[in-house]
């Protein structure tokens, strides 16, 4: 089922306003499944008095159900929430699935603060800041959607608006779409959309900085301008499966221990680990949620509608609800063989739970309704 946002609009005080107020009157207050974003159309560069408006400036930033008190729209709110909400954007709207909507914009934060503008938490922790081009890859699109604005000449544009262009999609109109279009496919046309960055601010032969308004930028041509984060935390180091429950949270075995110094002779197992859709770690550091016996898992993680299932290495089965909670203990499996090596776990339609025991060429079986357990050997 998908969902189209309403909208509202804001008049500044004059066409080249930098600030607005909106009021949302009772009626028109977000439910809980609402994603509010707003946009920002058209105007009149100050560094380019006299060239009159151009509407094919439009910037967006998506805030979600519990919008901040005060919010910025600018180049780096545009990048990030057209990154996150790409497949949902259709023009100047958005529409979609209400739980793909919550998720994409719960991602925005984690690259930009939507109250300052400026870049999120996720995107400046040590990992992401220091192992990543992330950051610099951001800098360098919204340096992009300036150069658009201020320093461009119609021939850059066009050049811009065609290396945004997704594969047989329409020539985007405006800056927005274009961000779409390269967050569609990021990897399409990297070398043309540096060579604009490069033409826009040139490096100087001095070897200073750029002009460009957004530092750290990229040095040179990228693979892609994909906005990769990686999350760490919550027990997660040696992930095996992932699955996902139905709102969209992370759940995944993992083979060792963090800081163990496991390897495949010798280690010591790790737990299962939760994320939500935005990266925060539910889960206990380091060991994970465990139970049951639980020591290391393999490709045994499986999620059905209510539970969550993981096999061990050590062939003991974990069952938890979706707070991480065993529901039994490690005596309710009383088989009577000892089973080594509980691999990969499905889960039929109906909701029978399978798991592959990889030592012994056989599958255990459990009932959807009742739990009971029995091998199937071949």
């Amino acid at each position: 089922m998908g969902r189209e946002c309403g909208r509202t609009q804001a008049t500044g005080p004059n066409k080249n306003a930098r600030r607005w107020a909106i009021w949302l009157r009772a009626k028109e207050t977000p439910d809980k499944d609402a994603v509010l974003y707003l946009i920002a159309k058209g105007g009149e560069p100050t560094v380019n008095k006299g060239s009159g408006d151009n509407p094919a400036i439009v910037l967006l930033t998506v805030l979600g159900g519990k919008p901040p008190a005060k919010v910025t729209i600018n180049e780096l709110t545009t990048v990030a929430s057209a990154f996150t909400t790409a497949r949902f954007i259709n023009g100047e709207s958005m529409s979609g699935n209400p739980l793909g909507l919550r998720i994409a914009a719960g991602n925005v934060p984690n690259l930009v603060d939507p109250a300052t503008g400026g870049w999120g938490k996720v995107i400046l922790d040590p990992i992401n800041s220091t192992q990543t081009t992330t950051l610099a890859n951001l800098d360098t699109l919204g340096s992009l959607i300036t150069a658009f604005a201020t320093v461009a000449d119609d021939n850059w544009r066009a050049r811009f608006l065609k290396a945004a262009t997704p594969t047989d999609g329409a020539t985007p109109k405006n800056t927005l779409e274009a961000m779409a279009g390269i967050a569609r496919e990021p990897w399409a046309d990297p070398k043309d959309l540096y060579t604009l960055f490069d033409e826009a601010y040139p490096q100087p032969k001095d070897g200073s900085r750029r002009a460009a308004p957004f530092v750290p930028y990229l040095a040179y041509t990228p693979p892609d301008f994909a906005l990769m984060l990686c999350f760490a935390g919550g027990g997660v180091y040696s992930a095996a499966r992932l699955m996902f429950d139905v709102d969209g949270n992370l759940w995944s075995g993992q083979n060792w221990l963090p800081s163990s110094q496991s390897g495949v002779s010798h280690n010591i197992g790790g737990g299962v680990v939760k994320f939500t859709p935005n990266g925060t770690a539910l889960s206990p550091a380091i060991t994970g949620f465990t139970g049951m016996g639980l020591d290391g898992v393999g490709w045994g993680t499986a999620v059905t509608h209510d539970k969550v299932w993981a096999s061990s290495f050590n062939g003991k089965i974990l069952v938890m609800d979706f707070d991480g909670h065993p529901i039994g203990k490690e005596s309710d499996f009383p088989f009577k063989e000892k089973f080594l090596g509980l691999m990969g776990i499905g889960v039929a339609a109906n909701g029978d739970v399978w798991i592959a025991d990889g030592s012994d060429n056989q599958l255990l079986y459990f009932h959807r309704r009742t739990g009971e357990g029995r091998r199937s050997s071949s």
